[in-house]
């Protein structure tokens, strides 16, 4: 069981945040982008359907790990841009996260 000896930041996003291998594939991708980016940015570079970033980038914002821009055009209409949060938020999150994984994991040691 890899888990018990060895935690990588994959396990970590799974136990705090509750993502899907695939979001965190994409999380990873989103980690290395400095500038804020739209849907079709991030559907680009992950070489994925727009519908994949658009759920994606949904769910991180949910979850407080990416927040969001409204960008208003010159002819009308608006595009959103994505960022990473700070990485001390990003941080805070995360250990928020495990918290909540690790007092059900309590639970679970007392129901026995």
């Amino acid at each position: 069981m890899r888990l018990c000896k060895e935690v990588s930041l994959e396990d970590v996003l799974k136990c705090s945040l509750d993502l899907s291998e695939a979001e965190i594939n994409t999380f990873k991708s989103v980690l290395e982008i400095e500038e804020p980016f739209t849907v079709t940015d991030l559907s680009e570079y992950l070489e994925r359907d727009r519908s994949v970033a658009q759920r994606h980038s949904k769910k991180f914002l949910e979850k407080g790990i990416v927040k969001r821009t409204q960008k208003n055009k010159e002819k009308g209409g608006y595009e959103f841009f994505y960022r990473i949060v700070d990485r001390d938020k990003l941080k805070s999150i995360l250990r928020d996260g495990l918290q909540n994984f690790t007092s059900q994991v309590k639970s679970v040691i007392e129901g026995l």
